[in-house]
């Protein structure tokens, strides 16, 4: 019986409204990552070489280090300041970015 069929609600997908790259994330590591993490930053301030997020590609393959550095340890950015409603967005893109 066609009742009985169970349905997926179409909101059960966990990453749906997350943010985007190009709809959040890239705005966000502009703003608190760039100044160092930038490959065309003109003062890295320390920050290795092949840390960089260009693109959704770099950013994404340091998911685990982002994750690490700016929400569990709160090391990154080293001034601090990121808003607790960009950190809990940042852990929904982290999340959903893969």
């Amino acid at each position: 019986w066609l009742g009985c069929a169970e349905e997926t609600p179409a909101d059960s997908d966990p990453c749906a409204g997350a943010p985007t790259w190009d709809g959040w994330a890239n705005g966000f590591f502009v703003s608190y990552c760039d100044a160092c993490h930038a490959p065309t930053a003109p003062d890295r301030h320390g920050a290795p070489e092949n840390v960089s997020f260009e693109d959704e590609a770099a950013a994404s393959a340091l998911a685990g280090a982002i994750r690490t550095s700016v929400i569990d340890d709160a090391t990154m950015p080293p001034a601090g300041g990121v808003f607790d409603d960009d950190l809990e967005r940042l852990g929904e893109w982290l999340d959903c970015s893969d």
